[in-house]
């Protein structure tokens, strides 16, 4: 017990100081433990702090071997996106070769042929609907006005046929 509490409860003067938060539960634990284990110290921030450095010494190794790890799956996520661009942009190169290529440009204008052939066939037809139609009202009246036709000669002569 001696030689723990040279280790974590030695205060040491701290020259540069940086804040770090820690849960209430947890400060109040690490109070009541001090308390217990040692009355005379109440600095419980320079007792974090070697508990902190000696974890840190002794986890050194572990934990860069950690940020390595994690640093080469940042790499491996970088190559992966890098392959998926350059596949996209080859996709893409690929298309825009296809759409402007000569066989897709003859079947453009293909295509604005028979768009061409089709509206004016279609306006020929409403042109030959109309002169139709317009015959048709010429050559046949319709019953109403056949009925006034007659009751203008009845008026007209002035008797009933």
């Amino acid at each position: 017990m001696c030689h723990l509490q040279r280790k974590y409860l030695t205060c040491k003067p701290l020259a540069k100081r940086a804040q770090v938060c820690i849960e209430q539960e947890n400060a109040c634990i690490i109070k009541y433990m001090l308390m217990v284990i040692d009355p005379q110290s109440y600095h419980v921030r320079l007792h974090i702090n070697n508990i902190v450095d000696e974890h840190l010494k002794k986890y050194s190794p572990e934990i860069m071997k950690l940020y390595k790890d994690k640093e080469s799956l940042i790499m491996e996520i970088k190559i992966y996106f890098a392959v998926k661009v350059l596949c996209a942009v080859f996709i893409l190169y690929r298309l825009w070769i296809f759409i402007f290529s000569q066989q897709v440009y003859d079947a453009w204008e293909k295509v604005y042929r028979m768009m061409r052939i089709a509206r004016i066939k279609l306006w020929k037809y409403r042109k030959e609907y109309r002169i139709y139609k317009g015959k048709r009202k010429l050559k046949k009246p319709g019953k109403r006005q056949d009925a006034r036709k007659m009751c203008r000669k009845q008026k007209w002569y002035g008797r009933s046929p």
